[in-house]
């Protein structure tokens, strides 16, 4: 499913993703607010995630 605007997109995760989500929840400024996630993330929890 997506959802386009003229400033956003929302969709599902897709494979091709990976490397953004990794940067992002490696960020530590970025992950200490996120409950539900461990930091590290690791390569194998963003694979999971999007499976």
């Amino acid at each position: 499913m997506e959802f386009e605007t003229n400033r956003l997109i929302l969709r599902n995760w897709q494979e091709n993703d990976i490397e953004d989500l990794l940067e992002g929840l490696n960020n530590y400024n970025v992950s200490k607010w996120l409950a539900m996630v461990k930091f590290p993330y690791l390569r194998e929890d963003a694979e999971y995630w999007i499976k």
